[in-house]
């Protein structure tokens, strides 16, 4: 009987070290920093667009702009590039998505955004791009990041609305900031295929590409996330902070995604409190709903702007 316990004991702890160990494989696999991501061009959005990326950097170098920082609420060098205009009626603040950088994702949107009046301001959050940190976070501290970005421009720019706009990452990052202490100058968001939060993606992306069941590994990751972030991965939620919220909304999304569930914005459509509009675009997918039907995107971002902006 004792040989029996002992055999069944060792079993368990082999199963308990093999669950820890892939739990730290894990969290690193989704948090940590991978190498220079200001170096990663070569991603689906870039191979599906170089002509446009290449075009809207080209741009973006012809054009009149600076290389800003800030200082995040935990110490880190936080940088982007800011595209002023003459005479603008707003700025517009960019957010890219998981694993990339600022213009990477935003490379096409400045040369747009500035001829509809709007300086641009394109971030590299933390742990991506020129920006320090170790851990992307999925929002959990990222949207506090918005908040000193926000701040900046408002010091920069004085009462010239602000608007948010964010990409995959970015644009949960944006909607989780709304129930933040923004500057009153802030008048209007727009998120492109956003997650409504850490648990929901994870969860969907485990079992999507690794088939592992919630429990208990994001359970696992979960605990840790609260102990290296502060917060869990239940911790932030757009529901939640879209609720609070009265800023307008644009939602976009690709009907084809195959990373963020199109029925995500959806649930953000239903959640927002103030005026919202949710845009679908057919056979679009993750990110790519802008380069997929530019005229039609072009066209509710003009009319988004016009309206925040009356």
């Amino acid at each position: 009987m004792k040989t029996v316990l002992m055999i069944v004991g060792v079993i368990l702890l082999l199963v308990i070290l093999a669950v820890l160990a892939a739990a730290v494989w894990f969290f690193r696999f989704a948090h940590l920093r991978v190498g220079n991501t200001d170096d990663m061009l070569d991603d689906e959005i870039r191979r599906a667009c170089r002509s446009l990326v290449e075009a809207g950097l080209a741009y973006v170098e012809s054009r009149p702009h600076e290389e800003v920082s800030v200082t995040s609420f935990d110490g880190l060098k936080l940088r982007g590039i800011y595209l002023p205009i003459e005479n603008p009626r707003g700025c517009i603040l960019c957010f890219h998505g998981y694993r990339s950088f600022g213009m990477q994702d935003f490379a096409p949107m400045p040369e747009y955004y500035q001829s509809l009046g709007l300086s641009v301001l394109v971030v590299d959050q933390r742990a991506c791009g020129k920006s320090e940190g170790k851990y992307t976070t999925f929002g959990i501290l990222e949207r506090r990041d918005v908040v000193t970005w926000a701040n900046y421009m408002k010091e920069r720019v004085g009462d010239l609305p602000l608007m948010l706009d964010g990409l995959s990452l970015g644009s949960a990052t944006v909607m989780l900031s709304a129930d933040q202490p923004l500057p009153e100058t802030v008048c209007g968001i727009i998120a492109d295929c956003g997650f409504t939060s850490p648990w929901d993606i994870l969860t969907h992306c485990g079992k999507k590409w690794f088939h592992i069941p919630a429990f208990p590994m994001v359970h696992i990751l979960s605990c840790v996330a609260r102990v290296m972030f502060g917060g869990g991965y239940r911790s932030v939620d757009t529901r939640e902070a879209l609720a609070k919220s009265s800023l307008p909304l644009l939602l976009l999304h690709g009907a084809d995604d195959d990373f963020v569930p199109t029925w995500m914005s959806g649930v953000h459509y239903d959640a927002a409190t103030g005026y919202k509009r949710k845009v679908i675009v057919p056979g679009a997918g993750h990110g790519m709903s802008y380069i997929t039907d530019m005229p039609r995107c072009q066209k509710e971002l003009s009319d988004f702007v016009d309206h925040v902006l009356a």
